[in-house]
């Protein structure tokens, strides 16, 4: 038994000397190949790249690779068999998906075919939006970290903006198809689309089809998980990791197949590749998988599914680890994590948050009939109270949902921001509809509903409704949530024509993202700046308002420039969609003199061809 320990320990061992000894002349040199092979830079200035991190990082990697190699070498008889086991799970599993999957076809055909155009509504739905003006979350994020080279992207995490998984997959999309709006929310879209019959499985295993066809409706229809599947952050991909996370996990408690399990490695390492904050719905599946062993509520013998738990929760572990590395040692991953400190006065949190929770659940159906938030709340907690009634799991997902919630907000009182919490929504309104389905038959009502064509009627004309619902409120076209700048694209065509040279342009945090992505877009050099000085310097001033925030012109720029500093007061010269453009002009010749002594040095310096006397 100690042999092939023994000989591991050796191995890693000679792997971290050779890492640590290898040249640093040939790791600065994968360094500057992988900056300049693997990606692009835009013309702003990029990040200044800690040469010595660099290193660090590659050694990091280098190690941990050597290590995985000498561990597969060691144990590589025991490798060959799992594989081999591996590969008859695959064969086990695609028969069985087949025989379902026909038997299936045949019995609940209409079922399908409903799930299909709810699937294909809501996609249709998502795509009405999908070219809208691009948003300042979505714009920052491909400005910093997607539209750099995958070195700089991968590896800076100075703000949690940078969603990994995100970021890698709209770089890939971006070089495969261009710099346009719906290439940047392409991965969202795709991820958003597939959360519909990912919802629709989870809760066809949990309970049955008819809860899982109307839970796919209510998702479908979401104008919170509509607006995030149009919008390029990594919010979409975390809801449909958790979904094929928790899929894993039921199916889990059914097989032992290992197919599973490496189904289960993957969405937990998607999910907290793309957001860290995936650790939570990861703990609600493990508690969720401890309730169901507790009860004995598996097919599967508890040790065995505890082994598999903890042992593929570890390889998962070691894969972030792994892929998380270069931001611990470059990027500030673990600065910015510890920067989101919880609430010192923990009796006020506690008190504001019934206050926070409503908003949340109008935040989750929002676009909706007024009133169906109650509808929703009362029938997941029926999903509590009267589970029993419903051919389901021993205990409800609703219970390690909020068992898990309960006791982040006792050690870490944070309420995070409304989309923080956008992966619950499939959960909720699921255990809403299986909640209202215990409380028909507790009433003894459900014979009523039984029939196929009457379920898959009642899921396609709420998909219908409530789309439409969606649609003619405008509440994701109009969500202020990630700096939306309905303006953004008209105005930075009007500012491309009528900037000067000695002209700057300002706008307010809401917006300043959005106009950057489209002057560096069309090429445009204009000067946009937040600074006094640069702002003193200039002949006009272009003022860019926000309508959707409530701007004033005024509350852009400094009061002295009006005072003592020679500009007019603003004046609107152009309106947009809820945007408008004002211009402060200098009228102080004096200023205007100074400015151009100052600037005329400079270009003749940079206009003066180079002599070779020397």
């Amino acid at each position: 038994m100690l042999k092939p320990a023994f000989f591991c320990i050796i191995a890693i061992s000679g792997a971290a000397y050779s890492v640590v000894n290898i040249p640093m002349e040939w790791i600065v040199a994968v360094v500057y190949l992988t900056v300049s092979l693997l990606g692009y830079t835009p013309e702003a200035a990029e990040r200044s790249i800690d040469l010595s991190d660099a290193v660090l990082v590659l050694r990091g990697l280098f190690f941990l690779f050597a290590v995985f190699l000498a561990v597969v070498m060691i144990y590589r008889n025991k490798f060959i068999r799992y594989l081999m086991a591996l590969g008859a799970d695959i064969t086990q599993a695609r028969s069985v998906c087949c025989r379902f999957a026909s038997a299936e076809y045949q019995t609940n055909k209409l079922e399908y075919v409903v799930l299909l155009m709810i699937v294909l509504l809501g996609a249709m739905v998502r795509a009405i939006y999908l070219n809208d003006p691009i948003r300042g979350d979505e714009a920052y994020t491909f400005s910093q970290f997607s539209n750099r080279s995958l070195f700089l992207g991968l590896s800076q995490y100075y703000t949690v903006n940078n969603h990994l998984l995100n970021t890698f997959l709209i770089h890939l999309f971006v070089a495969l198809f261009g710099n346009e709006e719906w290439v940047i929310r392409l991965p969202a879209f795709v991820a958003g689309i597939c959360v519909v019959p990912a919802t629709y499985v989870v809760y066809r295993c949990l309970y049955n089809s008819s809860i899982g066809l109307i839970a796919a409706a209510l998702v479908g229809s979401s104008s919170a998980l509509i607006e995030f599947s149009v919008n390029g952050r990594g919010y979409s991909l975390l809801c449909l990791s958790f979904l094929v996370l928790l899929w894993a996990v039921i199916l889990a408690r059914r097989t032992d197949n290992r197919l599973v399990w490496i189904t289960y490695t993957l969405a937990v390492v998607a999910g907290c590749y793309t957001l860290p904050i995936m650790v939570i719905p990861c703990g609600m599946a493990g508690v969720f998988l401890l309730m169901s062993i507790v009860l004995k509520d598996s097919q599967v013998p508890q040790l065995r599914i505890m082994r598999h738990f903890v042992g593929y929760s570890g390889i998962a572990g070691v894969l972030l680890l792994a892929m998380y590395w270069p931001t611990i040692i470059m990027g500030g991953f673990v600065e910015e994590i510890a920067g989101w400190t919880p609430s010192r006065d923990k009796w006020e949190f506690f008190r504001q948050l019934p206050g926070r929770m409503s908003l949340l659940g109008a935040h989750w159906t929002r676009d909706w009939p007024e009133g169906i938030e109650y509808v929703v709340f009362v029938s997941a907690i029926g999903s509590v109270f009267l589970s029993g009634k419903l051919r389901g799991p021993k205990t409800p997902l609703l219970v390690s949902v909020i068992v898990v919630v309960v006791v982040l907000f006792l050690f870490r009182p944070l309420f995070y921001a409304e989309r923080f919490w956008l992966f619950l929504i499939p959960i909720i309104l699921g255990e809403s509809v299986a909640g209202a389905a215990a409380i028909l038959i507790k009433l003894k009502l459900h014979r009523r509903f039984r029939t196929q064509k009457y379920i898959s009627g009642c899921a396609m004309l709420l998909a219908v409704m409530l789309s439409l619902s969606v649609l003619q409120a405008e509440g994701v076209r109009y969500s202020t949530d990630t700096g939306t700048f309905l303006g953004g694209r008209a105005v930075a065509n009007y500012l491309a024509r009528a900037m000067r040279a000695g002209d700057v342009a300002t706008s307010s945090n809401y917006s300043s993202a959005n106009l950057r992505y489209y002057l560096d877009k069309n090429q445009v050099t204009a000067t946009l700046t937040w600074d006094y000085e640069d702002m003193v310097k200039s002949s006009r001033i272009f003022l860019i308002v926000n309508q959707l925030y409530h701007e004033l012109p005024e509350d852009l720029v400094e009061d002295i420039l009006f005072s003592k500093d020679g500009f007019s007061q603003p004046v609107k010269i152009a309106t947009f969609e809820a945007s408008d453009v004002y211009v402060m002009k200098s009228s102080n010749a004096e200023i205007n003199a100074a400015r151009r002594r100052e600037f005329t040095p400079r270009i003749e310096k940079l206009i003066t061809p180079p002599t070779n006397d020397k």
